[in-house]
């Protein structure tokens, strides 16, 4: 028993003591958490796509299907934005262009795009659209939808306009009354980008779903701002739209308005506009700065002229450049440059659609430089925007 308390004692002595552990310092626990958080949770780099990029040769060998204005030198393709005064007489301005594009008919004797249409009249109710078609004695249409309740830009109304569309294919304009009652509630610390990034939503969305936007707004109050400077907001809105239409009272003459039209597709113009009291609808009366007809209303040229004999009499292309300039020689007896060719095919576009002949690049092969002459229009996952 003895041996046993020597031989514990004995061990007791021999061990050495634990050695003092020393306080860590508050910055050395941080750092410590935050090594610990590191090495625990791997940060995923947000995937990064290269450009996407086209050269300057490349394009020039592109036919762009021709994108129609809505309103023949007046109002382009894309996003538009109409501002005046309240009560001056802009919603009763849209319901007449909205009937015009749903049948087809001309816009202040101007002629337009035809199409499906939709107006969100969110100032209005049906019985004060009733009213109105019945006063503006319009043509009742399928093609023209109404809708007074929407949702806002942060809520729904894209997809709420996409599916819209995807049920209405024939769709080529939807106007929004007004741009207010879109808008997301927010604090106004930013009002450029807030109005930059209001209108580019729309503006994507033009190019995504093919069709035109039209934005009822309003003018500021200063009578010392003239044209784009009276649009209420900064200037990304208007830098923002495509096509700015300024609807103001003609000083000195009742009843008259002046529409100013300024954008990136079309020329500056002023018109005077004439307003029927029995019919509440508007006519050009006068063009201010003498409006020249647009190059839709010029003949084709003789080469062109051919091109169309041609391809309605069963002749069909699809091809290199090089066969391209040998099929030109063949068929046209015309002997020029392949890019001249196309040259003048994008300045009559237009033209030539009316006439039932589609010269397009599909744009899964447009890198290949290949072309298509036909008398059927191009797939729509081959319109190139």
């Amino acid at each position: 028993m003895n041996n046993v308390s020597n031989c514990l004692a004995s061990d007791v002595a021999n061990c050495s003591p634990p050695s003092a552990v020393s306080p860590k310092s508050g910055a050395e626990v941080a750092m410590s958490k935050e090594v610990s958080a590191n090495t625990s949770q791997t940060v995923d780099k947000p995937r990064v796509e290269p450009f996407n990029v086209i050269t300057s040769a490349e394009l020039a060998d592109v036919i762009f299907t021709k994108n129609e204005c809505v309103v023949d030198g007046l109002i382009g393709y894309g996003l538009s934005l109409i501002s005046g005064d309240p009560k001056i007489g802009k919603s009763l301005l849209v319901l007449q262009l909205c009937a015009a594009v749903a049948n087809g008919s001309s816009f202040l004797g101007l002629r337009t795009i035809c199409g499906g249409v939709l107006y969100l009249a969110l100032e209005d109710q049906n019985q004060r659209l009733q009213e109105r078609q019945d006063e503006q004695e319009l043509i009742p249409s399928e093609s023209l939808a109404y809708t007074t309740q929407a949702l806002r830009l942060d809520t729904g109304l894209c997809d709420q306009i996409r599916m819209y569309v995807e049920e209405k294919p024939e769709t080529k304009l939807v106007v929004i009354d007004t741009l207010e009652l879109i808008r997301p509630a927010r604090k106004k610390d930013k009002p450029y980008s807030n109005d930059v990034e209001d209108l580019y939503k729309l503006k994507a969305l033009c190019k995504e779903l093919a069709i035109n936007i039209i934005v009822v707004h309003h003018t500021n109050k200063d009578p010392n701002n003239k044209n784009l400077k009276r649009v209420s907001g900064t200037q990304g809105l208007t830098g923002t739209a495509d096509t700015i239409l300024l609807l103001e009272k003609y000083p000195g003459k009742n009843g008259r308005r002046l529409l100013v039209t300024e954008g990136k597709d079309i020329e500056t113009h002023t018109f005077e506009l004439a307003f029927d009291g029995v019919t509440r609808t508007y006519a050009i009366d006068n063009t201010i700065d003498g409006y020249i007809e647009s190059q839709n209303d010029k003949p084709l040229p003789e080469m062109l002229e051919r091109l169309c004999e041609a391809v309605q009499g069963g002749c069909e292309f699809m091809g290199t450049n090089e066969e391209l300039l040998v099929w030109l020689d063949a068929i046209l007896d015309v002997h020029i440059d392949v890019r001249t060719f196309k040259r003048n095919v994008r300045t009559y576009n237009h033209q030539l659609t009316a006439r039932g002949v589609y010269v397009s690049t599909p744009s899964s092969i447009y890198k290949h430089r290949r072309t298509r002459i036909s008398d059927t229009p191009p797939e729509t996952q081959d319109i190139q925007k």
